[in-house]
């Protein structure tokens, strides 16, 4: 195959090449074209479908995404190179729909063809924010399709392939490419984020608290897709590190080993 040749080149120059493929289907499916001499990757469209439907529906709760998120686990491995996708060229743009610009119920390629599909209401912005979060710390390789760190919008193809803008960015986009930034540059200097296990220390509603755990350090995510606030109580596991500092500087207290925060709605906090 063109993969196999492509690896038996590069090997034989001494370098690496990763190379991820797209397929749809179960994770069997998927997963039967990651081995050696084939694709190192796959992009893990169930997940991303987990995600599209909690954070763009409130009806639909985090345990959707815990459902999606162990099947992975148990067909690619807690340590994988996955991509954990923003979007791609066959979907309607993740911002149209989290801003209900979109319907789940309608064809998108139909909509991007026969109206201007833009970015609804403006939750949209933090719903994109919350994808650029899961994406960058659950096990797995963030992938973005290009414009998603802005918060491009759109039907299906080929609505979803306009030209990428460089400037004239409103105060919103600034402010998603910048947390996308953040983020990412976060994830590449965090050794739990990149080798760690994972393991869901809480999941009810709209809540969703989970940590990435590597020699004795762990990282701690917490999400909430809801449109209220949520207190939330983490008990740091003994054989882990206790959070010191939070990315976003959310306020915490401390009482009886309890660590407490409030998370606004539409929010994330990572503690480490």
């Amino acid at each position: 195959t063109l993969t196999r040749k492509l690896k038996e080149k590069f090997s034989a120059k001494g370098k690496f090449i990763y190379q991820i493929g797209e397929t749809y289907g179960s994770p069997e499916l998927i997963g039967s074209y990651v081995n050696t001499g084939q694709l190192d990757a796959q992009f893990d469209f169930n997940l991303y479908d987990a995600l599209v439907a909690t954070l763009c529906r409130e009806e639909v709760g985090c345990q959707r995404i815990v459902d999606e998120l162990e099947k992975s686990l148990d067909a690619y491995g807690h340590h994988h190179l996955m991509g954990n996708i923003t979007g791609n060229q066959d979907r309607g743009r993740f911002i149209s729909y989290a801003g209900g610009a979109l319907r789940f119920d309608e064809n998108a390629k139909v909509a991007g063809w026969t109206r201007e599909v833009g970015v609804g209401d403006e939750v949209a912005y933090n719903r994109s924010q919350l994808l650029m979060a899961l994406i960058s710390t659950l096990p797995g390789l963030p992938v973005i399709y290009y414009g998603d760190e802005i918060g491009s919008y759109g039907g299906n193809d080929p609505d979803n392939r306009k030209m990428m803008r460089f400037s004239g960015l409103s105060a919103q986009e600034e402010q998603l490419k910048q947390m996308t930034s953040e983020l990412l540059n976060y994830r590449k200097n965090s050794l739990p984020l990149i080798y760690g296990d994972i393991r869901i220390h809480q999941v009810e509603g709209n809540m969703l608290v989970y940590s990435r755990n590597y020699l004795g350090e762990s990282v701690y995510v917490l999400i909430n897709t809801g449109d209220e606030s949520q207190q939330i109580s983490l008990n740091p596991m003994a054989d882990q590190s206790i959070p010191e500092e939070s990315f976003r500087s959310t306020a915490m207290s401390s009482e009886n080993g309890y660590l407490t925060t409030t998370l606004p709605p539409h929010s994330f906090e990572i503690l480490y």
